[in-house]
């Protein structure tokens, strides 16, 4: 009957592998939506300053 409990204590060990994989997916996540906020402001800015310079060259 004593050594029925010691398999027991051997599927508690397997519980802690599944708590570490998905802390490395969240890792993941962050780094995605920094990129894209970059991408999005370089855009926007080289759009406005080319649209101001051919409107002062049209009313020379």
């Amino acid at each position: 009957m004593t050594a029925q409990h010691s398999t027991a204590q051997h599927s508690t060990a397997q519980h802690s592998t599944a708590q570490h994989s998905t802390a490395q997916h969240s890792t993941a996540q962050h780094s995605t939506a920094q990129h894209s906020t970059a991408q999005h402001s370089t855009a926007q800015h080289s759009t406005a300053q080319h649209s101001t310079a051919q409107h002062s060259t049209a009313r020379f």
